[in-house]
């Protein structure tokens, strides 16, 4: 009977002491990003662990320019990836295709600065984008079907819009915005990004740091681009540590549709 009992208890210290072996390895080996499971097994086994600690970016400063950004002590960042992984993400982006995005664009000089705001309704390649400024008048309006954009300024109508095709014209450079089309033209290296998939409650972003030497001037910008939106949410650009411009997110957020006539040029 001691017998047995002896060869029981033998056995189960075995199985405690593989059981830790296995999970010791486990975890190593997730930690080194050399197991991977599918998305909805990974958002399951994902712990407070999985929170790298060694991340040189802005931290939970990433988000103080995006409105309602939700619990910032809730920030989970993932290992770093290649230039190559982001190209990838942004190749294959399914955003929202309605929603509503108000920004806000600051650029400064060493006496002066100039802000702009802008409003966006967008629907896919559809979009009805406002451009404000500082006295929140608009300026500009953007209208684009799809194929083509009409740019028009106040007292709207047909003799103040002048029509462009796609690609020629739009709101981005007009409302000094920074589209998700620069990451994926720009020429990074590896060796000058470090580049982080971040997740809140509400956002999961791609956050980019691109530190370089540009004739002696230390330039460093952080870009936060939203998978969810596929917009950039917010940008910071500095040179020698001094700010030179400034994009932010005042509010997004999905809208179930949106009137068709908004899109139409006349």
């Amino acid at each position: 009977m001691k017998g047995d009992f002896k060869k029981a208890r033998s056995l189960i210290f075995q199985i405690l002491t593989l059981l830790a072996l296995f999970t010791t390895a486990f975890i190593l080996l997730r930690r080194a990003n050399l197991i991977k499971f599918p998305g909805f097994i990974e958002k399951f086994l994902h712990t407070e662990q999985e929170i790298t600690s060694d991340y040189s970016g802005d931290g939970q400063e990433i988000f103080k320019y995006i409105g309602k950004a939700g619990n910032t002590n809730q920030l989970s960042f993932y290992p770093e990836i290649t230039i190559d992984n982001m190209n990838a993400l942004l190749n294959s982006l399914e955003p929202h295709k309605n929603f509503y995005w108000e920004s806000v664009s600051e650029t400064y000089y060493s006496d002066s600065a100039t802000s702009k705001k802008c409003r966006s309704r967008i629907s896919g390649d559809k979009y009805n984008v406002e451009i404000l400024d500082k006295d929140e008048k608009t300026v500009r309006k953007y209208v684009s079907d799809g194929k083509n954009t009409a740019v028009s300024k106040p007292p709207y109508g047909e003799s103040d819009s002048t029509v462009y095709m796609k690609g020629i014209f739009d709101f981005y450079s007009d409302a000094s915005l920074i589209s998700v089309d620069f990451f994926k033209d720009a020429e990074f290296s590896d060796d000058s990004c470090e580049i982080r998939l971040v997740e809140n409650q509400q956002y999961n972003i791609v956050s980019v740091v691109h530190t370089y030497d540009r004739n002696g001037v230390t330039v460093k910008n952080n870009y936060g681009i939203s998978l969810d939106y596929g917009v950039v949410l917010f940008a910071e650009c500095f040179e020698n540590n001094i700010p030179v411009f400034r994009q932010s997110t005042l509010s997004i957020y999905p809208l179930t549709s949106l009137d068709d006539n908004l899109f139409i040029i006349n």
